[in-house]
């Protein structure tokens, strides 16, 4: 059943190929329907973007080497995982991004009439908190505990926290898992999963 009116989507996720793609599926989705959808994320994904015939908007830096590095770093030593210590020093290249990532997502959002966001992307809830834009979170993944090990939640919660807390928003306990969307969650994964 078509929607009543043509909207703006900006659609986003942090992460690798198998965190955007989903998005871009969905983009095109929603072009097909006569909408008008933005892929919003990292400047690697732009040529992605344009295989596709989307608009693209960049969200921060290209930071392919520090998720390459923190992978490779808790799969080399899985002790990493465990430690807040280790991973807030591995994160520290994000956590220099994620004021960037705020600014570029926030002006891609400014003419959108619904942001739709991948769990992952940290800036996807500090823009509607401060636009009160409406928000929809998509699941591409199946999370378990929905937000990692005590010493990951401490590392994303000081990639997300500190920014939050500067902009005058309430921290969030678990990021992962607080950062959703209030409004709608959708999960887009097989039943049997």
């Amino acid at each position: 059943r078509p929607c009543p009116r043509t909207m703006r989507v900006i659609l986003t996720n942090f992460g690798s190929l198998g965190d955007v793609q989903p998005f871009v599926a969905l983009a095109v989705e929603l072009k097909r329907h006569g909408h008008q959808p933005v892929l919003a994320a990292a400047p690697s994904y732009e040529a992605l973007a344009r295989h596709h015939g989307l608009e693209f908007a960049p969200v921060g830096p290209d930071l392919r080497d520090a998720q390459s590095g923190i992978t490779q770093a808790m799969m080399g030593n899985p002790a990493v995982a465990h430690s807040a210590g280790g991973m807030l020093q591995l994160f520290q290249p994000l956590a220099e991004a994620v004021p960037l990532m705020l600014e570029d997502l926030r002006a891609a959002c400014r003419t959108a009439d619904v942001l739709v966001s991948g769990r992952v992307q940290p800036a996807a809830r500090m823009v509607h908190d401060l636009t009160h834009l409406p928000f929809v979170t998509v699941l591409v993944e199946h999370s378990g505990s929905g937000g990692g090990s005590p010493a990951f939640q401490a590392a994303v919660r000081g990639l997300v926290n500190p920014l939050r807390e500067s902009l005058r928003l309430p921290p969030l306990d678990n990021p992962l898992v607080d950062g959703l969307s209030t409004q709608l969650v959708l999960t887009a994964m097989s039943r049997h999963v």
